[in-house]
């Protein structure tokens, strides 16, 4: 998952390519790891899953990597539901909910607040 959330929030949000080189230390700087911890090995063999899956490619010509169409939504899709309904459920606490008054500024931010807004009516199917 953390490298999913590097993917979309600090490497992938952007829709360039970037190396596993790359990718490691933003995970290391954004979850405040060690590399013994999280080792680049490790990612090496999650990014290769994923592309297993189809939600990353290799970019031409080179060793670098980027999300497939499918990839970044599918990536979002399993963030939210990781952020919205496994991690409440685990942790028995709520997520903080966006601000509904708040006019997001990309078209990516407006998306995923659309992903945000139908995974809380599913939600509310499944809890009824």
């Amino acid at each position: 998952m953390r490298v999913l959330e590097a993917l979309m929030r600090g490497v992938g949000g952007h829709f360039r390519k970037w190396t596993a080189a790359q990718i490691h230390q933003v995970i290391l700087a954004a979850f405040d790891l060690k590399s013994s911890s999280h080792r680049l090995t490790q990612l090496r063999y999650d990014l290769r899953k994923l592309r297993d899956h189809g939600l990353l490619e290799r970019a031409p010509k080179s060793y670098a990597c980027r999300t497939t169409t499918s990839g970044q939504k599918q990536i979002l899709l399993l963030l939210q539901i990781r952020k919205r309904i496994y991690g409440p459920l685990a942790h028995s606490t709520l997520v903080r909910q966006p601000d509904p008054t708040q006019i997001p500024n990309s078209k990516f931010e407006r998306a995923y607040l659309k992903v945000d807004k139908a995974i809380d009516e599913v939600v509310e199917l499944l809890a009824a």
